[in-house]
């Protein structure tokens, strides 16, 4: 199944707007709102017929008074409870997370009991879509550099910027 419209639509061009804007968004955060847990689930229950689906996300489900509540994960250090935040109890309801029950070794042991080519590989960090490449490059390729003064709050000039796209406010 190929969702890329749907990314270019609902995740790209949000992350590059939110940039051109001076913001630093997290696109990971949007993936999982507009393509996993909403085209890709819509596409399992609708077209598959799937109950459920299931992600490698290290977080937790409970469900309490009849609602799905997302938990953080078992392991601390993996936790990824902050890049599902977005999610509906419905969407929660529809999902299982069996790693977010174990500690990110055990999962790397299954793996490798299973033969699984997953066994050791190196953990995911970083955007996915700008893969190795330096991210100001990346970001020049579709937002135009927009230089400009460094100015101190006396009104002092003290240097030059490429562009507020390539610094984090804050």
């Amino acid at each position: 199944v190929n969702f890329a419209a749907e990314y270019w639509d609902n995740v790209f061009e949000l992350f590059l707007e939110e940039y051109k804007a001076g913001r630093t968004p997290n696109p990971d955060i949007l993936c999982n709102k507009e393509i996993k847990f909403k085209a890709f689930l819509e596409f399992a229950a609708e077209d598959l017929g799937a109950d459920y689906i299931a992600t490698g996300h290290y977080v937790r489900r409970a469900d309490v008074n009849g609602k799905s509540q997302l938990l953080r994960g078992l392991d601390g250090n993996k936790d990824q409870s902050y890049f599902l935040y977005t999610l509906s109890h419905e969407q929660i309801a529809q999902s299982l997370f069996p790693v977010g029950e174990l500690e990110k070794p055990q999962v790397r042991k299954i793996a490798e009991e299973l033969d699984l080519i997953t066994a050791k590989k190196k953990d995911s960090t970083g955007i996915c879509f700008i893969g190795e490449r330096k991210f100001r490059d990346f970001l020049g390729r579709y937002l135009p550099a927009q230089p400009g003064k460094i100015v101190t709050v006396d009104g002092d000039e003290i240097g030059q910027h490429q562009g507020l796209m390539y610094h984090t406010l804050g």
